[in-house]
């Protein structure tokens, strides 16, 4: 019998997550040789979350529904958090903000008993902007950092080194992976108590699984549908995550670059100089423009520019270099 361990981190979101599980109670289908938990990991939330889901425990189901508070701020420490206290060998992530077709589950099931060597596995994950605001642009010239999505196509393979990595709305491992590579970064992963939000937690997990060449199974029919909240489109919220990706990719570059050839100005690679004129000027003269959209790209490619020196300086002052 395969064993999931299914982690749901939430911060504020009682509505969501209470979607989520409705989902799991009343259309997906578990199949009979497949036994789940979930885990709902809170993060500080200020809303009816604990509650909800303690009210919703009273209730007969063909799963175990568990509630752990987790104090510490950040998606990465209540990912953590889920990890210790799953039971079964194989963990599966959700973000709250998703739901799960009905034949999720035994997808999963399919795949496991099909790849039983395999360690990690990659949902196919629809995006559905529904409270995306107009000037927000998931294609083209200004097409912005925050997708949501994750898409192969209608066929189930092994991810190449030429695919983008996963994204942490859903994926899933066998703890022998957090045995050997440990578990998330508490340095990275969104936390709203920060002036800057910094993604990229699950992102370094994976470069570490694709650099050991661990092969990640992508499922094409294990579907899941991502409904982004409408904080996510929040302007603040955004600067702040568009600094905080620029801060991942500086710190990478700090760590990727150090042992290279690379010309450096002032402390910093000379691209980051090419990089801040060009972001700099496109965002000084968007603040003329009456489109919002062309507005909003170049204030957000100019804090991911700010990110980027943040990000690079501060991983080379943690090394003493």
């Amino acid at each position: 019998m395969n064993r999931l361990s299914i982690i749901i981190c939430t911060c504020n979101r009682s509505q969501s997550v209470s979607k989520l599980i409705d989902c799991f109670e009343e259309s997906v289908v578990i199949p009979d040789d497949f036994s789940i938990e979930i885990i709902i990991v809170d993060n500080n939330s200020k809303d009816d979350t604990e509650k909800v889901i303690k009210n919703r425990q009273r209730k007969i189901r063909p799963f175990q529904l568990r509630y752990v508070l987790e104090s510490k701020p950040g998606l990465s420490s209540a990912r953590n958090r889920g990890i210790s206290e799953s039971q079964f060998e194989k963990i599966c992530f959700l973000d709250d903000d998703v739901l799960c077709d009905p034949d999720f589950l035994k997808a999963l099931n399919a795949a496991f008993l099909t790849h039983q060597d395999v360690a990690c596995f990659a949902p196919r994950i629809l995006f559905k902007p529904l409270n995306k605001p107009d000037w927000y642009a998931h294609g083209g010239k200004y097409a912005m950092f925050f997708q949501g999505n994750y898409d192969l196509g209608e066929r189930s393979r092994f991810i190449t080194a030429h695919d983008k990595v996963p994204i942490g709305a859903g994926m899933i491992f066998s703890r022998e992976i957090f045995r050997r590579f440990g578990n998330f970064d508490p340095r990275f992963g969104y936390d709203i108590s920060r002036s800057i939000m910094i993604p990229g937690e699950e992102s370094e997990l994976f470069f570490k699984i694709k650099s050991q060449k661990i092969p990640i199974f992508y499922v094409h029919d294990a579907v899941i549908h991502h409904y982004p909240e409408k904080e996510k489109y929040d302007i603040d919220t955004l600067c702040k995550t568009y600094k905080g990706a620029g801060y991942w990719y500086g710190t990478a570059d700090a760590r990727n670059l150090r042992n290279k050839n690379i010309i450096i100005w002032a402390g910093y690679p000379r691209s980051y100089y090419k990089r801040l004129i060009i972001t700099g000027f496109n965002f000084v003269f968007s603040r003329f423009s009456s489109n919002k959209t062309i507005k909003y790209y170049h204030r957000f490619e100019w804090e991911r520019t700010k990110g980027y020196f943040m990000g690079y300086s501060d991983f080379r002052k943690s090394k003493g270099v």
